[in-house]
């Protein structure tokens, strides 16, 4: 999060999509997937 806060909700929205499919989709493993990631996962199965 910018240290003053977004300009406007779109700037807000684009980061936290950006965020979701950049980061936690790619690089954090859940263990619901047994530590994959959901991108890993989905193309796994």
């Amino acid at each position: 999060m910018p240290k003053y806060g977004y300009n406007s909700f779109k700037e807000a929205e684009f980061d936290c999509i950006n965020y979701i499919l950049k980061h936690y989709n790619t690089k954090r493993g859940h263990s619901y997937n047994n530590y994959m990631t959901p991108t890993a996962a989905e193309t796994a199965a």
